[in-house]
C-alpha cells in the first residue's frame, strides 16, 4: 500500500478564505494511519512555502522511522 502526503494553506502575501498569511496544514497517510499539523510561518510567500514543504518532509520522516 502507498502512502500521501499533502498540505494546504495560506503562503500569502494576504489572508486567503478566511486564513491568515502563513497558516498551513501539512499531513502524511499511510497503512499506519494519519497524522495531520497546523503550522504558523512567517515570511514572505515563498518563504512560507519553503517552511510547508520541510515540515512536510519532517512529518513523513517520522511516519517512515516510525514504520521500521
Amino acid at each position: 500500500p502507498g502512502g500521501l502526503v499533502g498540505s494546504i494553506g495560506a503562503a500569502g502575501p494576504g489572508p486567503a478564505d478566511g486564513h491568515e498569511a502563513g497558516t498551513v496544514w501539512v499531513a502524511v497517510d499511510s497503512a499506519r494511519g494519519s497524522r495531520a499539523a497546523l503550522a504558523r510561518f512567517p515570511g514572505g510567500r515563498e518563504d512560507v512555502r519553503r517552511a510547508a514543504v520541510r515540515r512536510a518532509v519532517d512529518l513523513l520522516q517520522g511516519e517512515l522511522e516510525r514504520m521500521r
